[in-house]
């Protein structure tokens, strides 16, 4: 299956309380300026980050803090996409019973 296609297909079944995880998170890092993290109306989080010192390592690291923070026990794939001054993770992460959270994270 191509990785857009699963990312596309995916339907995340989570509320607003795993939006309030990741911003709690979010708060922890201390290699992150500022941040921003929303629900779309397809349920998927959106986050735009900022670090103090951008660099594809730090990017990464951050991003992985974030996503095993989040992780859900059953599966869960991304996809890393880096650009000159960003870096584009996508994130899905559920249960066996299809219960997951949908994440685009953007840092730069």
């Amino acid at each position: 299956m191509e990785k857009s296609a699963f990312f596309n297909g995916f339907n995340p079944t989570i509320d607003q309380g795993a939006l309030e995880e990741v911003r709690e998170y979010l708060t922890t890092d201390q290699a992150i300026e500022e941040f921003q993290a929303e629900m779309d109306g397809n349920r998927k989080i959106v986050v735009k980050i900022v670090l103090k010192k951008f660099s594809y390592q730090a990017a990464e690291q951050s991003f992985l803090g974030l996503s095993y923070f989040m992780r859900r026990s059953y599966f869960n794939v991304y996809t890393c996409e880096e650009y000159e001054e960003c870096v584009r993770y996508r994130f899905c992460t559920g249960l066996e019973d299809g219960d997951g959270i949908k994440m685009e994270v953007i840092i730069g």
